[in-house]
């Protein structure tokens, strides 16, 4: 049996496919960011019309609050900034608050995921899944071959700047 992490990461990985498969159907751009490879993950699943218009209808009710969300993280993001870079003296007392309010939206825009990915995931059949899961299989098989390409030495890569 699955761990809760596995699936977690599935859904999540789903859900990722998303945005791109509504942005081909007309759904706009992908929420937070730019397209990445595992957001093709629909792509290969052969959806019905009638299907692309399901998924199209949940990331359109699904859109405006995470939009609201992202915009909360915005305006934490942005009063953290200003205490760092203010002229009064801060202690790291001063972000408790901001720092809990900020696990709070996290922890419901991971929720929003996962709710809508089971959402799509209730859409497609056992073939379209099965198909998602071999493009993911695909796409996890290269990326391992660019970080051995990358990494001859078999050292990690270095962490992301920020980290």
């Amino acid at each position: 049996m699955f761990g809760k992490t596995t699936i977690v990461a599935a859904l999540l990985t789903m859900l990722a496919a998303v945005p791109a498969a509504a942005h081909g159907m007309g759904g706009g751009p992908p929420m937070g960011g730019g397209p990445m490879p595992m957001m093709m993950l629909l792509h290969g699943a052969n959806l019905t019309s009638d299907q692309q218009q399901q998924i199209h209808t949940i990331m359109q009710n699904n859109r405006q609050q995470m939009q609201s969300l992202f915009q909360q993280l915005h305006s934490i993001d942005q009063q953290v900034s200003a205490l760092l870079l203010g002229s009064t003296a801060v202690t790291s007392s001063d972000f408790t608050a901001l720092e809990q309010q900020k696990s709070a939206i996290q922890l419901q825009i991971d929720q929003n995921m996962i709710n809508t990915a089971l959402q799509i995931r209730g859409i497609l059949t056992p073939a379209q899944l099965s198909a998602a899961a071999a493009t993911n299989q695909k796409l996890q098989s290269l990326h391992q071959q660019i970080e051995a390409l990358m990494n001859p030495n078999g050292a990690p890569p270095p962490p992301p700047p920020g980290d």
